[in-house]
């Protein structure tokens, strides 16, 4: 998982998704699937399917076990750090309007 990191953006995401789709992560799976997602904010930002990728993800990461979720928010600050990164990126969403010009 720690390779995922020097993927492109689409890639990493993908692949990243396909790993967080198993619930019974374990804490260190988490930390580093967390690690390797905070990588992609900025390559993400303004991107819509990029933003829809990066948010599978994170629903992905936030249906862990609950327990697993505080160990790793006491530990590595993981939640805290998913919040900011999705806070970071919903500010950039590409938004259009449809009422016209």
């Amino acid at each position: 998982i720690c390779q995922l990191a020097e993927l492109e953006t689409a890639a990493r995401l993908q692949q990243l998704d396909a790993f967080t789709e198993n619930s019974d992560l374990e804490p260190t799976e988490v930390i580093v699937s967390v690690a390797v997602l905070l990588t992609a904010p900025e390559e993400v930002s303004g991107n819509i399917s990029l933003t829809n990728d990066f948010l599978n993800v994170v629903d992905n990461i936030i249906n862990v076990d609950v327990e697993t979720l505080q160990d790793t928010q006491e530990s590595s600050n993981t939640s805290a750090k998913i919040l900011e990164s999705i806070e970071f990126v919903g500010e950039r969403i590409p938004v259009e309007n449809a009422s016209g010009p």
